[in-house]
Parts: structure tokens; sequence; C-alpha cells
């Protein structure tokens, strides 16, 4: 089988990165890195789809556009769309539809989600998108969506054939029957290691600001205990653990953003240097992860990383996307507005985690969800 990938795109080699600065890297990842864990899970398994003898091969929407029709039905022999938040008021993919309505191959994509303030939202795509979620089941057999809430605004728009099944990236441990994740006491732990994810590129929602809020009291506790800072879109803090320099000027900022005493300044600058990354390959993240013990913050897939590594953690949930995905996935979550008004310290958080549906739920999922590839890709993956 020859499978031509789009969407989300699959982490860099080290070798990618060598001569680039970390805008054309953002730009690469589609301004988010954590974008590359969603392609990561979706090329993981069209690669054991497509088995020894065949082919996966990426290509961007924004070159699939202009690709040509004799040069993709010759050359492939189905188009899969590693999807992510898709579905909203702006984004319009009439130029992937005009692209693929004349191609004759077959169109499947999984990861598709919807993004609003909540599930309450009655959102409406552009028609381009509908008019592409419908070319894709009309030449698929379902499509993958994050939860219930887009599955529910794909039906009022005629979309009907879809299965919720959250994200390719929840399922890369399918392989690994004995996969399930372990939440130690902490007094069994020889110094309890925490690894944050903030999400501060947003001022759309009211959870916006809650979790503005929420994550300064989180940085400090996170600063006052030397936890690590994974980042994924944020600028200022993602030159300083690209680069591991800091100026003045980022340091200003960083003070003031995080109401950060003058006292503190001297070891606010080492610990920006010694505890925060961003990342565009797999090993390099995975490696900073290698001696956490608990990953907690508002990226979900930031988050995933450490969930596929066997890490325990907690998801701040925000909007209606981040909040089905956890609902679907069986992941322990907390709402911002519960935990703005709370009090609880983070190692707290940990000792309430309970992992125990999450692990009853998770090969029966990934059981489903192997059913779904086969049925779309009429091949059972390799074992």
């Amino acid at each position: 089988m020859r499978i031509l990938m789009t969407g989300a795109g699959h982490f860099l080699d080290k070798a990618d990165i060598v001569g680039k600065d970390l805008k054309e890297l953002m730009v690469l990842s589609g301004g988010n890195s954590g974008n590359y864990m969603i392609g990561h899970g979706a090329m993981y398994h069209l690669k054991r789809a497509a088995g020894d003898a065949g082919t996966v091969t990426y290509m961007k929407l924004s070159q699939l556009r202009f690709a040509d029709k004799v040069y993709l039905e010759e050359n492939f022999d189905i188009i899969v769309v590693a999807g992510a938040n898709m579905i909203n008021e702006r984004a319009d993919f009439a130029f992937i539809y005009r692209a693929l309505k004349n191609v004759n191959l077959p169109v499947m994509a999984f990861g598709v989600g919807a993004q609003a303030e909540s599930s309450q939202v009655e959102l409406t795509p552009p028609g381009g998108t509908i008019n592409f979620m419908k070319l894709i089941a009309e030449r698929s057999d379902r499509i993958g969506v994050r939860g219930s809430y887009t599955a529910e605004v794909l039906s009022k728009c005629g979309v009907k054939n879809v299965e919720v099944n959250g994200c390719p990236s929840y399922y890369i441990n399918s392989h690994d029957k004995d996969f399930r994740i372990t939440v130690p006491k902490r007094d069994e732990l020889q110094n309890f290691k925490v690894s944050l994810t903030m999400k501060r590129d947003r001022k759309k929602y009211h959870a916006d600001d809650q979790l503005r809020d929420y994550q300064k009291r989180m940085f400090r506790e996170g600063f006052d205990h030397n936890y690590k800072l994974v980042v994924q879109t944020e600028m200022l803090e993602g030159n300083i653990g690209f680069s591991k320099k800091i100026d003045e000027d980022a340091l200003k900022r960083f003070r003031k953003h995080f109401e950060i005493a003058d006292s503190d300044l001297e070891r606010g600058r080492e610990w920006l240097l010694n505890n925060v990354g961003i990342f565009f390959t797999y090993q390099e993240w995975s490696d900073f992860l290698s001696d956490i013990d608990f990953s907690y913050g508002a990226r979900f897939h930031g988050n995933m990383m450490a969930l596929m590594k066997g890490i325990p953690t907690l998801a701040i949930t925000h909007d209606s996307r981040t909040r089905e995905l956890c609902e679907f996935l069986n992941i322990p979550a907390h709402p911002v507005e519960k935990l703005v008004e709370g009090t609880e310290a983070i190692y707290e958080l940990y000792d309430a985690l309970d992992y125990s549906y999450f692990n009853s739920q998770y090969h029966a999922l990934c059981d489903r969800f192997n059913q779904f590839m086969v049925d779309n890709l009429k091949k059972s993956p390799v074992d």
C-alpha cells in the first residue's frame, strides 16, 4: 500500500534542525511543536498498515493543493489526513477540497476536531471546510473525530459517518499489551520531579483569563520546586529553551508576566536556562522527560508525550477541544475554572490521581481504533 499522509507533520530528524532558527522551526511545525505528536502518532499507525512492502509519504496541505492529479493517482493508493482543530469558524479548507475533488483516490481522516469555547457553542464551519469533510465522508468508511462535540458539529453539517476516537497519538502503545499507567506514592520516589506545560498564546475565551491567573501561581510553584517546563508555542520561553541564552529584555518580560521579585531574578535566569525546553525531534523531547514523575498543564499533546512514556499526567481543560479529548480518552483532567478557585498544590493534585479507569479501558480503545484503521484502509495493520 502506498499511502500519502497530509495535515499534521511528524517530528524532524536532528539533521533537519541544523542551520534553522526557532522561527523557521515553528513555521515548519504549524506554529505549535505539539502538532508533531499528532503526526508522530499518525505516522506510527500508517507505517504499520503499509507494512514492509508499502510506503508512507508526507506532503503538506499547502503542497498538496498544487499536486498534479495524474501524479497522485499513479503514485498513491490512498490519501490520509492527520487532523487537528480543523473545525472552527475561520479555517476554510476550500483550497484542499478543490485540489482533491477530481482526484480518483480514497481519502480518510482521523484526529479531526472542533475548536470552540465550550460544547454549548453553535459552531458553523466555512462552506469550504464542510465540503472537504463531505468529500472525506464519501470516500472513506468513516471519519475519525476527537470527541462527541465534533461529531455533533459535523452531523449538523450533514456529515454523519463519523467515529469518535480521539487522537492517533493516544494509541502509540497499542502494540504493548502490558502498557498501563502507575502512580507511585510520593514517598516511594527519590525526588518528586514534575514537568509543566503552559498555554499563553490565546486571549479569546473567558477561560484564557482564568488560565493566565492560574498559570502564574502554577509557574511560581514550579519555579520554587525546580520543576521543568515544556514549551510549544510561546516565543519568550521558547527562545530561551532553544538557544539556551537569555538577554536582559527577555528577562524583564519574564519578570513582568510572572511577577517575579527582583530578589529572585538571578535565580529565575538560571531556572530558565536549565529547566526550559522546546523540541522538534522525538528523541530530544523524550530525553528531556526521562527523569520525570508527573506531567501537568494545559497542553494536551505536551502531556500526551509524557503519557505515552508511561508518565502520569493531569490535564488542565480550557476549551471544547481539550475537554472532549480528555473525556473520551479517560485522561484525568481538571477544568481551569475549578483550579483557579482552589488552593491545591501540584503535589496534592498528583496524590489524588486515579488511573484505574484509564488502564481498564486503554486496550479496548486501541482495539477499536485498530478496527477503524482496518475498515478505512481495507488492510489489517502489521503486527
